[in-house]
Parts: C-alpha cells; structure tokens; sequence
C-alpha cells in the first residue's frame, strides 16, 4: 500500500508538472500567434504603401513621356508653321 501511494504522489506531482508545462506552451503559441498577426498587418501595410508608391510612379511617367510627346508635336508644328525667308542672292 505504501509503494502505491508513493507510485501515486510520484504520479500526481508529474501530472501538475505536465500540465504546467503545457499551459506555459499554449501561453507561448498564443503570443508567437500574435506577434505573426502583427507581422502579416504590417507587411500588408508595407505592401499596400509600395502599390500606391508604384502607382504614383507611373502616373509620374505617363505625365512625363506625354508631356514629351506634346513637346516633339509642338516643336515639329512650330517647324512647319516657321516660314524661311531666304536671301533675294539664294532664289
């Protein structure tokens, strides 16, 4: 009867040791689950930064090549529309 009550006391303070443990565990399961929640927040942020970023860049190039194209139109209309005035020795 002794050897069982020890066998059993032995038994119940590994029970309480185990269940410590796993408590302490699903704590940190816990907190590892929110610093990835935190991390998959800021990495959508960052994400949604560098579309608006590209976006902006873009819209930066197409207001800058059809700002060109509008100078090589101006330029060439200005070309047709300059009248040569040759000297009378060259006609």
């Amino acid at each position: 009867m002794r050897t069982q009550s020890k066998a059993l006391v032995n038994v119940t303070e590994e029970k309480t040791h185990l269940q410590e443990a796993n408590d302490t565990l699903k704590a940190e399961v816990k907190r590892l689950k929110d610093v990835a929640e935190g991390q998959e927040r800021e990495t959508g942020r960052v994400k949604a930064q560098l579309k608006d970023l590209r976006a902006m860049q873009d819209e930066k190039i197409a207001n800058w090549t059809g700002s060109l194209r509008h100078e090589r139109r101006s330029a060439k209309a200005r070309a047709a529309r300059t009248v040569r005035h040759y000297p009378p020795s060259l006609i």
